[in-house]
């Protein structure tokens, strides 16, 4: 049954996808809970806590998180369009100007490492166990959010990553 999707939907693509494929990934990029924007999902547990300590909503978050998630987004596409010469099959558009500008040559790498996570074993930037896995052993959830803190001041500062 066919029916009008909203422009910017990809409800189209993947329901083409689907007519080959039987399974879909998917990858995520980590974010630290500290830099999590005001959600649907999150709001009444931010509205609960802000009563306890008297304070309006908007004083416990920032509008960090949704910036960097753009910024990323940005620099994920650009990367992909200046290595293929078109963006991704699945944007039309070039994603955050910021991002886009910060661009460095090996920020590619992050978008093969989720083209392939079949080569995990290699690759020292994907995960090698399930987020479940991850949230429920304390010493890989330690040193995760720790190396999330290390990339995510690194990605600011526009430093470049090494593989060592």
């Amino acid at each position: 049954m066919e029916y009008y999707v909203e422009n910017g939907s990809k409800e189209k693509q993947i329901n083409d996808y689907f007519k080959t494929h039987e399974m879909l990934g998917y990858s995520i990029f980590v974010q630290s809970p500290l830099s999590h924007p005001l959600v649907h999902r999150n709001k009444s547990q931010y509205e609960k806590f802000a009563k306890q300590v008297n304070a309006p909503v908007e004083d416990l978050l920032s509008e960090q998180g949704k910036s960097d998630i753009h910024r990323v987004e940005g620099i994920l596409i650009e990367a992909y369009r200046r290595k293929h010469g078109d963006f991704p099959r699945w944007n039309r558009i070039g994603g955050d100007i910021a991002g886009q500008n910060r661009v460095l040559p090996n920020n590619y790498n992050i978008v093969n490492a989720f083209a392939h996570p079949e080569e995990y074993v290699a690759n020292p930037i994907v995960s090698r166990c399930t987020i479940r896995e991850l949230s429920e052993n304390p010493s890989y959830e330690f040193c995760e959010n720790y190396l999330h803190a290390v990339r995510m001041s690194r990605a600011d500062l526009n430093c470049r990553f090494m593989a060592v």
